[in-house]
């Protein structure tokens, strides 16, 4: 297959300088509209990745010349299968940075760092590195490795809850004691961290606003204030990325 041409709905050939690997729908709804929101984007077409794998779905964001995409890899333990595609069908001369978003969850950052086999990248967690190919044409970007939240275990839900709380601090502090006690006394439904915590997250919302409880999730994360202090500042690292 050659590359990101054949793969764009409508045979466009817009250059993308950004793109952005996330684990799951999740993440791509909450990131784009965040980026949108701060940097001025809209949407603008989707990449078609089905016939490659069905796990993996993007978006393209565009703002005038410039376009950024972004990609899910359908879970962390995708990663690097995702990574491959993408390197193999997306990076051009044209591409300027490749971010990675992954939850912290338990690990260290060392962990996550090595579990990340990014065949030809140096990479450092919250750190920007660079890297150059001339396989085809030349390919010179700089990487960065978002582990979410940075100093604590986490995923990005945990960001979000953060973010929330500034504002509507009972609700979330009555939601997450709630699916906690719900965790302890029924496990069979609640086993995992990670689904702890999404489970947190969405009762929030359904308090929030009600009567969007059936809504896509880009609805719910349009509840959120954008320019929360606590998302700029986890987030901080897109400045250098988007504003030049």
């Amino acid at each position: 297959m050659d590359r990101i041409e054949l793969n764009l709905k409508g045979e466009t050939s817009e250059k993308i300088s950004k793109i952005i690997l996330v684990e799951g729908e999740s993440d791509l709804a909450f990131l784009s509209l965040y980026l949108c929101r701060r940097y001025g984007y809209e949407y603008y077409h989707d990449i078609d990745l089905h016939e490659i794998d069905k796990n993996m779905h993007s978006s393209v964001y565009s703002n005038g010349n410039d376009c950024f995409a972004i990609f899910t890899s359908g879970g962390v333990t995708k990663m690097n299968s995702a990574f491959g595609n993408i390197k193999e069908r997306i990076f051009t001369k044209d591409t300027k940075y490749f971010v990675v978003i992954i939850d912290s969850d338990n690990k260290t950052k060392e962990k996550i760092i090595s579990d990340l086999k990014f065949d030809g990248l140096e990479l450092k967690a919250n750190e920007f590195t660079e890297y150059q190919n001339d396989d085809f044409d030349i390919i010179d970007f700089k990487t960065y490795v978002d582990v979410v939240p940075k100093n604590r275990s986490g995923a990005l839900e945990t960001v979000i809850l953060d973010s929330i709380r500034k504002d509507e601090k009972e609700i979330v502090d009555v939601s997450c004691d709630f699916v906690e006690k719900l965790t302890t006394e029924q496990k069979k439904h609640i086993k995992k961290a990670r689904i702890q915590l999404k489970a947190k997250t969405g009762v929030v919302f359904n308090l929030l606003n009600p009567d969007h409880t059936f809504s896509e999730l880009q609805k719910k994360f349009m509840l959120i204030d954008m320019n929360s202090p606590v998302l700029t500042e986890s987030f901080a690292f897109f400045d250098k990325i988007f504003i030049s």
